[in-house]
């Protein structure tokens, strides 16, 4: 995967701390929720061995434990890290874990961390050929998986055919199915506009929950459609569309972005910042975060997101790039009184006259080198004809 090194070079902390045994390099965790943060000491690990012993791949082991994992993404993230020590810097790794069983993550299950959760392999080639392999593309019953490369003609219609196929072996109705490859594939589309690189696409269907409201389990079955997106990259969402504003660009919805932008930036603060609005800015309709391009943008993933979130249960929807996180809450996705063209992002559907909500903007916890999104949707079961 193209530009995966980058994880390790924008977060450059190093732990000196490190546990060195006769079989390897040893992280140990003792927390019981495994999230951004955990990533992060993972990573200054990880810097720490390749800074203090360069010569030296002895086996790596991720001592982690019994672990409620936060979101989609966040496994994901662990998944392209050993895929980076694995493929690049010829590294054995093997994770000791036991993830709880949520409708969020149900999706760690069929990920390619289940072929190093165990002590095997004697032969490297073997051992990373198949880490390698399930990493890149993965299809089977509730799991799709797929590294795109943006180069190939038409890979975008190929993406949708594929989502929609597999959804449909999943009991996934007609119209969710369409809104849903729909939204990946824009949202694989821009991150290969903006980030020049390939994307990582990750789907998992769950098996039926049961909700259990104060002890009393209820009739209704759920089923969680779990979807992470991340392509590696040295520009962040934002800064092509940052360029454009800087460039004077004469296009009207260009300048009523810099109208915004100037009132945004007097209400700038520790917890709402530049690289916030940006972001916001980038998720405009007709504004486009590809500096070659003027007129198109991404709101069409925006608005299919929000109508997913109106049939769901519950929801967690978020981008991260760079330092910093945008959340995608659904009473927050209204189009503004007046145009029908901007989103506020706020109560008041007002972007120009109004800042975003508390909840959704917020610090990563890494740097993340590029764009990720985790999409989560909980709905009830559907019987589909």
């Amino acid at each position: 995967m193209k530009n995966i090194e980058k994880i390790l070079e924008v977060n450059p902390s190093k732990n000196k701390k490190l546990v060195l045994c006769k079989d390897g390099f040893h992280f140990s965790y003792s927390g019981e929720k495994f999230d951004g943060e955990t990533i992060n000491e993972i990573l200054k690990f990880i810097n720490g061995i390749r800074s203090k012993y360069k010569n030296n791949i002895l086996p790596i082991h991720l001592d982690i434990g019994e672990v409620e994992i936060s979101d989609k993404l966040t496994f994901v993230m662990l998944e392209c890290i050993c895929f980076l020590l694995i493929e690049k810097y010829k590294y054995k790794v093997h994770i000791n874990w036991r993830p709880k069983n949520t409708i969020q993550t149900f999706g760690v299950y069929s990920s390619p961390l289940l072929i190093i959760n165990k002590k095997g392999f004697s032969n490297y080639k073997e051992f990373k050929n198949k880490y390698k392999n399930k990493f890149i593309y993965d299809t089977y019953q509730n799991h799709y998986r797929k590294v795109v490369d943006q180069s190939k003609r038409n890979y975008l219609g190929i993406l949708m055919s594929d989502i929609n196929t597999f959804l449909t072996v999943n009991n996934i109705s007609s119209e969710n199915r369409e809104q849903l490859s729909e939204v990946v594939a824009e949202l694989v589309g821009n991150a290969g506009e903006h980030g020049q690189s390939d994307c990582l696409v990750d789907i998992d269907v769950t098996e039926t929950f049961t909700k259990n409201v104060d002890g009393i389990d209820q009739e209704e079955n759920y089923i969680g459609i779990n979807i992470a997106i991340l392509n590696f990259s040295s520009k962040n969402l934002n800064e092509d569309l940052k360029l454009k504003i800087q460039n004077d660009i004469q296009d009207k919805r260009y300048l009523k972005l810099k109208e915004a932008y100037d009132y945004h930036k007097k209400k700038f603060t520790e917890d709402y910042g530049e690289e916030d609005f940006w972001n916001i800015g980038c998720l405009q309709h007709k504004i486009s975060g590809s500096f070659e391009k003027i007129s198109s943008g991404g709101t069409g993933s925006t608005v299919l997101i929000r109508s997913l979130q109106e049939k769901a249960d519950a929801d967690k929807c978020y981008l991260i790039s760079g330092k910093r996180a945008l959340y995608l809450i659904k009473d927050y996705l209204e189009f503004d009184d007046k145009e029908k063209m901007w989103l506020g992002f706020n109560k008041t559907a007002d972007f120009f006259n109004d800042i975003p909500e508390e909840d959704v903007v917020a610090p990563c916890a890494i740097n993340f080198p590029g764009t990720a999104y985790n999409l989560t949707f909980v709905m009830k079961e559907e019987e589909v004809k």
